[in-house]
């Protein structure tokens, strides 16, 4: 894809981030995901929304219709936001059935106790209620690769991608989001644009997990 085809986004890490709010291609894509095929935005909704991204954070604060509950663990080397609640994914200071929809965007490859974090997640979600998941995906893995043993930066940086992160997830990580009580479409979004959409609008192939609480 040519330069002039992207101008309207600058390329950090072969990603295409907004110049305005630093949204990357994954935001794009779950944004047009919630704007297009949920009732997030279409009436009142309890939201809890993990490590919020800036981009994302501003505009879901200011709807009228979202009782919206941002929070983070405020883990070392990241910033504090504020308006954000201090918050921990395994062990969630929330009441059973709080929310109807939950995002869950690049979180889980942090976690440890991943298994932990999806449960908690069951356990505040409203019943017919929805959590959004993106994680790095690793396609050609038949088993998601974690070894807790790889704990140095510089170790996770070249067994997971990143310094910390504890694991390159498979297309498994639905029968974990299962074996916690959820139901779970993979769904690759992008798929609905054409390729000139995807350009202009600077959207990524990832897959959203689609988990529901029967």
């Amino acid at each position: 894809m040519s330069e002039r085809e992207y101008y309207f986004f600058i390329q950090i890490k072969n990603d295409n981030v907004s110049p305005i709010l630093g949204a990357k291609s994954r935001h794009r894509l779950l944004w047009l995901y919630l704007k297009n095929e949920t009732e997030l935005f279409n009436k009142q909704n309890d939201l809890l929304h993990v490590a919020p991204e800036y981009c994302l954070f501003q505009r879901l604060r200011e709807m009228p219709n979202i009782n919206y509950y941002p929070g983070d663990k405020f883990e070392k080397g990241y910033g504090v936001q504020r308006g954000v609640h201090q918050l921990d994914l395994t062990a969630l200071n929330l009441v059973n059935d709080s929310f109807d929809y939950i995002i869950c965007n690049h979180i889980l490859e942090h976690i440890p106790d991943d298994l932990k974090a999806m449960t908690e997640m069951f356990r505040v979600l409203k019943k017919n209620g929805y959590v959004f998941i993106m994680v790095p995906i690793d396609l050609s893995l038949t088993n998601t690769y974690e070894d807790f043993n790889i704990v140095s930066p510089e170790e996770r940086t070249r067994h997971f991608g990143q310094w910390d992160h504890v694991r390159y997830y498979s297309m498994d990580i639905i029968d974990r989001l299962k074996s916690c009580g959820l139901k779970v479409t993979a769904i690759k979004y992008s798929e609905k644009f054409t390729e000139a959409e995807i350009r202009r609008l600077g959207l990524c192939e990832d897959y959203i997990f689609v988990a529901r609480k029967d």
